[in-house]
C-alpha cells in the first residue's frame, strides 16, 4: 500500500509495508538498546541525559532538555535522580546565576562509557552475523538515517 503524499517532487510515494517494517527494525532495536540501560540501573531517560552529559560536557538543565526532547518538569526530575545516583553533579552557571549547570560525574561518565560499549557490542554482534553485503547497504544507509532522525517532526 502507498502512503497518498508524495514526501518530495524527486521522490515517489512511500510504501506503507517498507515503512512500518522499518519502524519495526528501529524500535525492536531500540527496545534492546533500552534493557541495556536498565542492567546499568538507568531508566531510558536517564541513560539519555547521561549520554548527552558525557558525550557533550557540562550543559544547562534547559539545554538538556531541549536536547533529549523533554520537558523541563521531565528533566529535572531526571536530573534529580541521576544526582542522588552520584552520576551527576548541578551547580549554578557562574555566567547567569539563575541557570543550573549540569555536568557527569567521574562515576556518572564511567557509567556513561559502560552503557555505550555494551551497545556498540551488542550491534557489533548483531553486523557479524550480517552478509558483508547487507553491512555495506546498513553502513551507506547511516547518511540518510542520520538525516532521518534530525527531521523536526511536525508540530502536535
Amino acid at each position: 500500500m502507498l502512503i497518498g503524499r508524495q514526501v518530495s517532487a524527486q521522490q515517489p510515494p512511500l510504501d506503507t509495508d517498507e515503512v512500518s517494517r522499518l519502524r519495526v527494525v528501529l524500535l525492536r532495536l531500540a527496545r534492546e538498546l533500552r534493557r541495556l540501560a536498565a542492567d546499568e540501573g538507568l531508566t531510558p531517560a536517564g541513560a539519555g541525559v547521561l549520554g548527552l552529559l558525557a558525550a557533550r560536557g557540562p550543559l544547562r538543565a534547559g539545554d538538556v532538555a531541549a536536547a533529549e526532547g523533554i520537558n523541563p518538569t521531565m528533566a529535572s526530575r531526571v536530573l534529580g535522580e541521576l544526582e542522588t545516583a552520584g552520576l551527576i553533579s548541578r551547580g549554578r552557571d557562574a555566567a547567569d546565576g539563575r541557570a543550573t549547570i549540569v555536568h557527569p560525574t567521574t562515576a556518572g561518565a564511567r557509567r556513561a562509557r559502560a552503557l555505550k560499549k555494551r551497545r556498540n557490542a551488542v550491534l557489533t554482534e548483531r553486523f557479524g552475523a550480517l552478509e558483508p553485503a547487507q553491512v555495506d547497504a546498513l553502513l551507506a544507509a547511516l547518511p540518510a538515517l542520520e538525516a532521518l532522525a534530525s527531521v523536526t517532526p511536525p508540530p502536535r
